[in-house]
């Protein structure tokens, strides 16, 4: 009776002892500091990932109609990347290797955003955030071309 008893014990002992220690590591993926979206949105390169268009559309000019512009782009096309900076200065960069070498390395605009930050607004373009997190932005807008009214949606990852 006292060898059970004193297994208990060491029970008890063992499961305090591990909560303990369980209850003392910090749950990284349990972070509940809320990072508004201007950290959110400044936090790192942003790198396209996926563009999607409706109705379909002839991206290159050149008779083939598509609605995932992301899947006929160039190499030299995804590997851009921009950046948001916290001075309201986005930052468009031709990545490693660029299509055209007249262009320049980096294009900038003012950045801000609009409508209680549901809008995005890059120079003059409006752009709807439809997500926007830790590692994902996507973005969508509208525009006219030859009397058609096209819906893109981008996505950015980290």
């Amino acid at each position: 009776m006292k060898k059970s008893i004193k297994h208990s014990g060491d029970l008890w002992l063992f499961t305090f002892i591990f909560i303990l220690v369980s209850s003392c590591q910090k749950d990284k993926d349990n972070d509940h500091t809320t990072k508004t979206k201007t950290e959110l949105l400044t936090a790192g390169t942003w790198k396209y990932t996926g563009a999607i268009i409706s109705p379909v559309y002839d991206y290159y000019g050149d008779g083939v109609l598509v609605t995932n512009i992301f899947d006929i782009m160039k190499d030299c096309e995804k590997d851009d990347f921009e950046i948001y900076k916290t001075n309201g200065t986005w930052e468009y960069n031709e990545g490693a290797t660029k299509c055209d070498p007249s262009y320049p390395q980096i294009f900038s605009l003012p950045w801000k955003f609009a409508d209680n930050e549901t809008k995005l607004i890059l120079g003059t373009d409006e752009n709807a955030i439809l997500v926007l997190t830790a590692t994902t932005l996507k973005l969508r807008y509208t525009f006219e071309d030859a009397g058609v009214i096209y819906t893109e949606e981008d996505t950015y990852e980290h």
